[in-house]
């Protein structure tokens, strides 16, 4: 334990008194060990006393707190469908967009190589013949 630090949990446990004996045996002996896990938990135990002593020492100014307090809650803000269903539903959508592209592209395609874009012969396309001639002749 002595190369890994204490997490924030097992410190708030710890100052709390609310972890087990044999852990908190095995916790005592990193602090002894550990510098920078002791100095936060001094830390965390300096801001328990302080909190117990006077609370409003952290409450948030008046205008942070009326942000908090008009901004909806995740788990307050459920609608009829639950969330796993929602989230389900959510990464169907782009797939959905993307094959609806794809889909388009290859009718595009299709249409394309079937020459429907291409101009049909009319009455006309044998006139058409000797006048690119002329214009060819004339333009070298």
């Amino acid at each position: 334990m002595t190369k890994l630090h204490l997490t924030d949990g097992q410190l708030s446990t710890l100052v709390d008194g609310a972890i087990p004996e044999p852990e908190q045996a095995l916790l005592e002996e990193h602090l002894h060990t550990c510098r920078s896990c002791y100095l936060a938990y001094q830390d965390a135990l300096r801001y328990r006393a302080i909190w117990e002593t006077d609370s409003s020492v952290f409450r948030a100014p008046a205008s942070i707190a009326s942000i908090a307090h008009r901004t909806p809650l995740r788990a307050g803000n459920r609608s009829s469908s639950s969330p796993a269903r929602r989230s389900i539903w959510r990464s169907w959508v782009p797939a959905m967009g993307a094959a609806a592209a794809v889909l388009a592209m290859i009718a595009a395609v299709a249409v394309w190589r079937a020459d429907v874009l291409q101009p049909q012969q009319s009455e006309y396309s044998a006139l058409f013949g000797p006048v690119r001639a002329a214009v060819e002749e004339a333009s070298t």
